[in-house]
């Protein structure tokens, strides 16, 4: 989903890459359990 991405609403527009602070969040959150499970730590 472009909508999730900084980068194309740069003037003038650039492919999607960075995504923007909700998106980051939704990745952290999707991925902590893994991470948590790999450092032996729980999810917070």
């Amino acid at each position: 989903d472009p909508g999730r991405f900084l980068d194309p609403r740069l003037v003038p527009p650039d492919p999607p890459l960075h995504p923007t602070t909700a998106a980051q969040q939704e990745i952290a959150r999707l991925i902590e359990p893994t991470v948590a499970a790999i450092l032996g730590d729980r999810p917070h």
